[in-house]
């Protein structure tokens, strides 16, 4: 029998699938949002900033109504994305360029431009993809869940513009390590939820198998739902990839 995620009582999935539905409305961008760019680099995307900075001041809304930001927060959240340039020192700083963060709050500025930025990078090609050598065929960056699906197929979904692609199953996809040594599994904490880790780079990729778990959750309402398993991959010790969205 296949089941459902069970990592939460049905009153709080339901409430964090509301909370879920009311971001994904808020953070879709206008007509003109997006710009085609298949396999350029999510820092170097063309982005519309100012529809941008406009699904930003939605998402926070959307947080602070649910209790998540504060006041303050959200105030700084606004102030940053009325400046044209703030987002885009954010998005360069959360893939890496440069390593030190912008300003004080970047941090809580990421927080809910990381909500709101998957509708601005979406795949211009259709989902999923064949295969790709590590990150994403689209945007470069890195996955952050992984799917098996009922015929056994693993697929990636990309932690920036959810694209998906198919992928070894036993190979890790952030350095290649495909030593069965050095790539095992923890427990995800309900049935059909695995935390795969590589111990040759010390990285986690949370895994649902379909095949157990049935369901056809976004990808934000599946990280939402799994956020424990973010939590204890790294009290054991596992971060996720280098180079991927902070």
């Amino acid at each position: 029998m296949i089941g459902t995620i069970g990592l939460l009582g049905p009153e709080a999935r339901e409430r964090v699938a509301r909370l879920a539905t009311a971001i994904e409305r808020a953070r879709e961008p206008g007509r003109d949002g997006v710009a085609p760019a298949a396999g350029v680099p999510l820092a170097d995307r063309p982005i519309d900033h100012a529809c941008l900075a406009a699904a930003v001041r939605r998402v926070a809304a959307v947080l602070a109504d649910a209790g998540a930001l504060s006041a303050d927060e959200v105030a700084a959240i606004e102030g940053h994305a009325d400046l044209e340039g703030d987002l885009a020192a954010v998005l360069a700083w959360a893939t890496g360029r440069p390593a030190s963060p912008p300003f004080e709050d970047a941090a809580i500025v990421w927080s809910v431009l990381r909500l709101a930025l998957p509708p601005f990078v979406a795949p211009c090609l259709p989902t999923p993809r064949e295969t790709a050598d590590r990150g994403c065929p689209e945007c470069g960056m890195s996955p952050d869940l992984a799917i098996l699906q009922a015929s056994g197929a693993r697929i990636l979904v990309c932690g920036a513009c959810d694209m998906e692609w198919r992928a070894d199953r036993v190979r890790c996809p952030f350095c290649g390590n495909a030593s069965q040594d050095l790539l095992g599994y923890l427990a995800g904490g309900g049935a059909g939820l695995v935390i795969r880790v590589c111990d040759a780079c010390r990285t986690y990729l949370k895994t649902i198998d379909r095949r157990v778990v049935g369901g056809d959750e976004s990808p934000l309402l599946l990280r939402m739902l799994l956020a424990e398993m973010d939590l204890a991959a790294a009290g054991a010790g596992y971060g996720p990839a280098p180079g991927s969205l902070r």
